[in-house]
C-alpha cells in the first residue's frame, strides 16, 4: 500500500492576511502623500493643518512598512505597528479638533467618546495581529 503524507503548508512568506495589510499599508502611504497636497490649499482650516503635520510621517511610515515586510526584515513588524500607532495618534487629534471647531453640542460629547474610544481599540487589534500572528513570527526574521 502507498501512503501519503500531508504537510501543513508553510506560514513563512508575505501571503494571507499579512499581503492584505502590506497592500493597506502601500495604499494609504500614497493616499497621505495625496492629502498632505490637498491640506496645503486651505490653511485656514485646523483640520488641514493637521493634516499636514502628520501626513507626511505617516506616509513614509506606511511605505517604509512596505518595503521592509517585503523584503521579511523583524524592522518591518515595528514599523507597521508604530504606522497604527501614529495613525491612532492622527485620528484622535482630528477627531478632537473636530469637535472643538465644530458647532457641536454637549450632548455630543458620549458620541465623541465612543468614537475615540471604538477607532483606539479597532487600532490596538489591528496592532494585536502583528504580536500575535504565526505567519508574522516566521516570515519577519532577519
Amino acid at each position: 500500500p502507498v501512503q501519503y503524507v500531508v504537510m501543513a503548508e508553510s506560514l513563512k512568506g508575505v501571503k494571507g492576511w499579512l499581503m492584505f495589510f502590506t497592500v493597506c499599508f502601500a495604499l494609504s502611504g500614497l493616499t497621505y502623500i495625496s492629502m498632505f497636497f490637498v491640506s496645503m490649499t486651505d490653511l485656514n482650516n485646523v483640520n488641514n493643518i493637521v493634516t499636514l503635520l502628520f501626513a507626511p510621517c505617516l506616509a513614509a511610515l506606511s511605505i517604509s512598512s512596505v518595503v521592509l515586510i517585503t523584503m521579511q526584515k523583524k524592522l518591518g513588524k515595528w514599523l507597521a505597528v508604530a504606522t497604527l500607532g501614529v495613525g491612532a495618534l492622527y485620528g484622535v487629534i482630528n477627531t478632537l479638533v473636530e469637535f472643538v471647531t465644530g458647532k457641536s453640542e454637549a450632548a455630543n460629547v458620549p458620541i465623541l467618546l465612543s468614537t475615540i474610544m471604538v477607532s483606539l481599540v479597532v487600532q490596538g487589534l489591528l496592532i494585536l495581529y502583528f504580536f500575535a500572528s504565526r505567519r508574522v513570527k516566521e516570515t519577519l526574521v532577519n
